[in-house]
């Protein structure tokens, strides 16, 4: 028997949850995505760790400043994660996050390598130094920019959730 999958979808900075995108996810988890303003919620990691506690999240997918905050929740909570360009460069004195390392148990990581927003060199140079013991993926697509096209997270979720169910 497959376990059930629920998925906290997690946003960028100054975006919202794409509805688009939630629906892919639908095909395979129960949902859960918050609409939050990072500028005027720094406890927004705290936000999300309770919801993932209450709710019974299992799985993380998140994008950009949602990734950084994926990348780190998925760390805490011993959760998988589908990462789109994670801004891994931020530190935790701009917002706060807890520092745990190779505790999830996989990791896709989508990297475009013409973003211009979330430099895919820094990104590549954290995970080096971050994740020598943990089980991750990274996917780099040649063309893509920062913004995570329909066809491209429909695309990563259905592989992403086949690693994982």
């Amino acid at each position: 028997m497959k376990k059930k999958i629920i998925t906290l979808y997690i946003h960028g900075l100054d975006s919202k949850p794409n509805k688009d995108k939630i629906e892919i996810i639908e095909n395979y988890s129960t949902s859960y995505a918050l609409h939050l303003n990072y500028h005027n919620q720094p406890d927004s990691f705290n936000i999300l760790s309770d919801l993932i506690l209450n709710k019974g999240v299992n799985c993380i997918v998140g994008s950009s400043f949602g990734g950084m905050l994926g990348y780190w929740l998925a760390e805490k909570h011993k959760i998988p994660a589908l990462l789109y360009n994670p801004a891994l460069n931020i530190d935790n004195s701009i917002i706060h996050f807890e520092i745990n390392h190779n505790k999830s148990p996989y990791k896709l990581i989508i990297l475009g390598e013409k973003d211009k927003i979330v430099s895919p060199f820094y990104t590549n140079e954290f995970l080096k130094e971050n994740l020598m013991e943990t089980n991750y993926e990274i996917i780099k697509y040649p063309k893509l920019e920062h913004q995570i096209d329909i066809n491209t997270f429909k695309e990563s979720s259905e592989y992403f959730y086949n690693k994982i169910l």
